[in-house]
């Protein structure tokens, strides 16, 4: 279980450019695998270890998912 400060990291998300690219990206280094979400644009993974998701960038300048992902992390 990943912790930050003592707060125990509950859902990652990563923004994309092209979220199928990443999609196959991370089933060939992880063999992690998706499921369509809620919204046209978002991937939950399956088998990360933690609740994860992959998105389509809301903006150009949002940070791509080199440089960014982010976490929730739950309250004591």
């Amino acid at each position: 279980m990943s912790r930050i400060n003592g707060h125990k990291v509950e859902h990652f998300e990563t923004p994309a450019d092209n979220v199928d690219s990443l999609k196959d990206f991370y089933y060939s280094l992880f063999g992690w695998q998706f499921t369509k979400g809620q919204t046209q644009a978002y991937w939950m993974i399956k088998n990360a270890g933690i609740s994860g998701g992959l998105m389509q960038k809301e903006n150009p300048e949002q940070i791509s998912m080199s440089l960014c992902v982010i976490l929730y992390l739950a309250q004591r």
